[in-house]
C-alpha cells in the first residue's frame, strides 16, 4: 500500500512521516481493502492541521483535524477514519447477510 505524506507550509519531518505511515498501516487491521492513503500536514500560525484521505474501493473516507500539535491532529483523524471504516465494514456485512438470506 502506498502512503503519500505531504508537508504544506511546514518543515518536513521524518518522524511525522513515519508516524503517519504507521498509523495508516494500523487501519488496515480494521479494513484490509485500503489501496492507499494521502496524509497532508499543514500549519497556520499556532494551529497544526492534518488531512487524511484513504483510497478504498467504492468509498474514499476523508478526515481533517486541527490541534496544538500535528500528533494530536493525526490521532483525531485516525480515530475518525477508524470509526468510518468500522461502519463501512458493518454495512458490507449486513448487506451480504441480507443477500444470503434471500437466495
Amino acid at each position: 500500500m502506498q502512503t503519500n505524506v505531504i508537508f504544506r507550509h511546514t518543515e518536513s519531518s521524518g518522524r511525522l512521516r513515519t508516524l503517519a505511515e504507521t498509523e495508516v498501516e494500523k487501519l488496515r487491521r480494521v479494513y484490509a481493502q485500503i489501496d492507499g492513503a494521502q496524509v497532508t500536514f499543514s500549519e497556520d500560525g499556532l494551529i497544526r492541521k492534518v488531512e487524511a484521505r484513504l483510497n478504498v474501493p467504492g468509498h474514499d473516507p476523508v478526515c481533517s483535524a486541527e490541534g496544538t500539535s500535528h500528533e494530536d491532529a493525526l490521532d483525531h483523524c485516525v480515530a475518525s477514519l477508524r470509526r468510518a471504516l468500522v461502519k463501512r465494514k458493518e454495512q458490507e456485512r449486513d448487506h451480504n447477510s441480507a443477500r444470503e438470506t434471500w437466495h
